[in-house]
Order: structure tokens, then sequence, then C-alpha cells
């Protein structure tokens, strides 16, 4: 069954409430369609951009940047909403970015001046249920993307504020692809057809703290130390946005 229609009649009414989530800084799931025709959108459009820039703190304390396209690194994660989702285990939430866009909003009950707000379109991911992973498992993080068939909220907005970094998923190779999920739509890209992978698994990788010990009257280094930890690929200590390059 194609959903395609109902996932473009949703776009403008989701991002109504997003965006005025963002200028009200209340939920964005309680508005009714008086509060919707409120927002006024500068001259009834918005602006697509190709790249974004989110800068984060690395573990060593230095700065670094990841670039999101979404035509090749789209995966990003962001802090769960544990009030939106009280029962979730896991401190993070996945998600596909397959638009970056800003627009200029108001409020016609406010004041008459236009406030630019960036806004990402994104596919989420769900944690896979009944799999065990973590240390103690020796297994990796697995989730999947949403059905559209019975799942609300298999797409959304986000604030690229609330983008922690980019993520590294790697797919369930063994559990094959399907077309169950989505049928034909715009939020995949070109090279994937009309399929997508069951499963994927949350990358991590192996970071090693140097921790040199330096003599002050040689100025060499006499000795160091190495603290080997195995970390969540994304989970970076601070997040902002850098640049939103156009088209």
């Amino acid at each position: 069954m194609c959903n395609q229609s109902k996932f473009v009649q949703d776009f403008l009414p989701t991002l109504k409430d997003h965006l005025l989530g963002q200028l009200t800084e209340t939920p964005d799931d309680g508005f009714t369609d008086q509060d919707r025709r409120q927002l006024v959108i500068y001259n009834n459009r918005i602006f697509c951009h190709k790249t974004l820039r989110i800068n984060f703190t690395t573990y060593d304390c230095r700065r670094d940047q990841d670039v999101i396209n979404t035509s090749t690194r789209s995966d990003v994660m962001v802090l769960a909403d544990q009030d939106a989702d009280p029962e979730s285990i896991h401190p993070y939430w996945y998600g596909r970015v397959i638009g970056i866009f800003h627009a200029l909003v108001r409020r016609m009950s406010g004041t008459m001046a236009y406030e630019r707000m960036d806004f990402l379109w994104v596919r989420w991911y769900g944690l896979e249920p009944h799999v065990r992973w973590g240390f103690k498992a020796r297994r990796l993080l697995k989730i999947g993307f949403f059905n559209s068939d019975t799942d609300a909220d298999t797409f959304g907005f986000v604030n690229p504020c609330d983008v922690i970094r980019a993520v590294h998923l790697i797919p369930a190779f063994n559990l094959g692809k399907t077309s169950r999920l989505l049928s034909h739509s715009i939020a995949r890209r070109s090279e994937e057809g009309d399929e997508d992978y069951e499963c994927y698994n949350v990358n991590m990788y192996i970071y090693t703290l140097i921790s040199p010990y330096q003599s002050a009257n040689e100025g060499q280094v006499r000795g160091s130390g190495h603290d080997l930890t195995l970390l969540w690929l994304g989970t970076g200590s601070h997040s902002n946005v850098g640049d939103i390059e156009s088209v």
C-alpha cells in the first residue's frame, strides 16, 4: 500500500507543530488547527540546504565537526525525550536526515518581525525489541526504521541544535532488505531503490587516551599511560550548529 500521499499531506501540519513548539518553547504535540493558522511563514516559502555542520567536543577535549549530507552521511543521534518515552532503556534516539531546511516565521499574535528557524526533516529509527546488546552481551545496539503503515512517528522534525553528532550505522546484511516498511518514497536515497535494510547496528569504536608524564627539568616524555575505552560512536559531550550550506 502506498503511503506517499499521507507522507506528503502530514508534512505541513507536522512542520507547523514543530515550529510553534520552538517559538513557544512548549511540546509540539498539542496544537490545534486554529493554533497552526496563527503561524505565518514568510512568502509561504521554505529554503532547502545541502549540508549541515555540527560542532562537538571530543573526549580528549578537542573541537571537531561532523558534516551531515542527505545524499551520503545523514544518520544522526539526539538525546531521547524521557517524557515522551519514559520506558526507554537507551538514552539516545537515532534518525536519518532526509531534508535540511530553514524558514522565516512569526506568530500573528506576536511581533511583526520574522525569525529564522532551522529544522531537519528526519526518518526515525526504533530500537529492535527482544534483542540483547551491550558489553555483557557482546553485541552492538540494533535499530531499524519504523513501519510507515503502523507507526505514526515514522517521520518528524528536529532542531539542528538538538543533534549531538553523526552516527555510523552498519547494515545487518544477514537479515537482508525489505520494502514493507515504506513504499516508493522520496525519503530514500536514489541508490536504495524501494528497499531498506531490515536492521542496522550502531557502531562502536576504540578510544585511546594517552596521558604522557613529562619531566619539568628534562622537557622529555618519560612515560605514558593508556586508558582503553570502548564507546558508542557518536556520543560527543557537547554539540552546536556550525554552518548550514545552501545547495
